[in-house]
């Protein structure tokens, strides 16, 4: 098995690189993240995934392989399955030939394979995974990509990076439901994502490709060539650059953009009329070199040093406070 894992943080477009490689013949696409390492016990440092590391128990594994199956058929909307696959699971079909399948003494590819083959017989979708390229994009996966490099030798790895500053306005508005959140957290997962893939291209070498989310946007034809001829697929046009979740039209999973069936560069830049001045300015005290080794673009908000300390709508006194002390601490 060649398996190949998308990497990359949560709204870096992990999940429209997805969409986008879902159509081809040659591959089988995986719409929803497996996050097969956390259930078999392996130690997450990921923020939004964390987990310690944990016995391998069988019953615990297909437990939480349940719980996430009905977290996706039970997404009240997209924004929380981005997959959009609500109500669509058939989870006794996913239960019965997982438990069939499995046992004690499987190994951690067959048990990674037979999963992945329960997800499509429980939505109806007969692919046969062994005869095509097995995709799967899950956001601990930069994280652990030596994980599955020990269990698959052969597995190719797709690393997308987006510009920091509009990752992290992103990431904020995804992460700001319950008012502001501490940005030191968030500043601290787009670290550890550098380090990931500066520590996995060393070691994976030239199965580990890197690609700009950007690059997707404005020039894909010529973007998903190269994705094509890095994965050892063909290029087809017609069907790579319209992104689709198993076979359907995928809208997207943006909070700010209109929903849209195309690559569509128009919010590309948009960022810009929503980044806080002391987001700018922590993210150059912090990430600066990476920023410049990622080849972007240094931003500096206008007055950013004097606005460092204005409140930010839906920021409580605590995380006000946090918030404004993070730059003289580590990430």
């Amino acid at each position: 098995m060649k398996p190949i894992f998308i990497c990359g943080v949560h709204k870096s477009g992990t999940s429209l690189l997805r969409s986008l490689l879902d159509g081809h013949p040659k591959l089988a696409v995986l719409p929803i993240e497996s996050h097969f390492i956390n259930h078999i016990g392996f130690e997450i440092n990921y923020i939004f995934r964390r987990q310690f590391k944990t016995d391998f128990v069988l019953d615990d594994f297909f437990l939480k392989c349940n719980k996430l199956i009905e977290h996706y058929n039970n997404a009240p909307d997209f924004n929380k399955s981005d997959a959009q696959l609500n109500g669509k699971f058939d989870t006794n079909i996913f239960n019965d030939n997982l438990r069939e399948k499995i046992n004690q003494n499987s190994s951690f590819d067959d048990m990674f394979i037979t999963y992945c083959d329960s997800i499509f017989l429980a939505l109806n979708q007969k692919i046969d995974i062994k005869n095509k390229r097995l995709i799967e994009k899950s956001v601990e996966n930069g994280e652990v990509a030596l994980h599955y490099k020990k269990i698959f030798p052969n597995s190719k790895f797709i690393h997308i990076v987006r510009n920091p500053y509009a990752n992290l306005v992103s990431l904020r508005k995804f992460k700001s439901s319950k008012g502001y959140p501490n940005i030191r957290k968030l500043i601290s997962v787009l670290n550890d994502n550098y380090y990931n893939i500066e520590r996995n291209k060393e070691i994976i070498g030239e199965n580990y490709f890197l690609v700009n989310y950007e690059d997707i946007i404005e020039k894909p034809k010529h973007t998903l060539k190269d994705i094509c001829k890095f994965l050892g697929v063909s290029y087809k046009e017609n069907i790579l650059l319209r992104p689709t979740s198993l076979g359907e039209i995928w809208t997207g999973n943006s909070f700010d953009s209109k929903k849209t069936s195309e690559i569509n560069s128009e919010n590309l830049y948009k960022w810009k009329n929503h980044i806080f001045p002391m987001e700018t300015f922590l993210l150059n005290h912090f990430l600066k070199n990476r920023i410049i080794q990622y080849g972007y673009k240094i931003y500096n908000s206008k007055n950013s040093r004097i606005k460092f300390f204005f409140p930010i709508r839906g920021e409580n006194f605590k995380t006000y406070i946090l918030n404004r002390l993070c730059k003289y601490f580590h990430l």
